[in-house]
């Protein structure tokens, strides 16, 4: 059996990205709001999902988005684990190979 892990997403920045210098490479860290609207007792409600997305060597006009900007990424999910105080904590991110500004 083949496995395949894609992640193809539209949506909006929540905050300012940033960026840090690791070595001789960047990485951008960016946080992404997608929305899906259903109807729920006839009346239609939204519900926001937030991703983490890293991307590494962002492009000029990538480094260029701001809270609010609309995006396109494509990449693939990644589970990473840290520790902070003491505990172990596990996120999924989307390790972006993709990033397009849209208007």
């Amino acid at each position: 059996m083949q496995s395949f892990n894609r992640v193809q997403l539209i949506g909006t920045l929540g905050v300012d990205p940033t960026i840090n210098s690791v070595g001789e490479n960047q990485v951008m860290n960016l946080s992404i709001a997608t929305e899906e609207r259903f109807k729920r007792n006839e009346e239609w409600v939204g519900e926001t999902t937030w991703h983490i997305v890293e991307l590494w060597n962002p492009s000029p006009s990538v480094r260029e988005l701001k809270k609010g900007s609309n995006v396109f990424i494509e990449g693939t999910y990644k589970g990473e684990t840290y520790e902070k105080e003491g505990h172990k904590k596990y996120v999924m991110k989307v390790k972006a190979k993709k990033i397009i500004p849209l208007a």
